[in-house]
């Protein structure tokens, strides 16, 4: 149980290459941990192309990696050019 939930985290922590990781652990009953992650990461581009891959990026990893829980991406534009994208995901897992 602990061996998948540390494996699962190490892969969630080197997935994110720079931003915020919240980890939360909740201890359900003797045998089972819920473990809840919270993540923010922010990109900030000057090509809108590039920014426009990324967002079609992050949604191919979510569907490829079979996600489940909630994201949410926000682009912030400056002269109609995307400026910076903001992904936030949470995410609960029981082991």
């Amino acid at each position: 149980m602990i061996s998948k939930a540390h494996s699962d985290i190490q892969g969630y922590i080197d997935a994110i290459p720079y931003g915020q990781i919240n980890l939360i652990v909740h201890k359900v009953n003797r045998k089972v941990v819920a473990v809840e992650t919270l993540g923010q990461e922010t990109l900030r581009y000057t090509d809108t192309d590039a920014a426009l891959h990324d967002v079609h990026a992050i949604l191919e990893n979510l569907k490829n990696t079979g996600y489940s829980g909630q994201a949410h991406i926000e682009l912030q534009y400056k002269d109609g050019q995307i400026s910076i994208i903001s992904i936030h995901d949470t995410k609960k897992t029981q082991y």
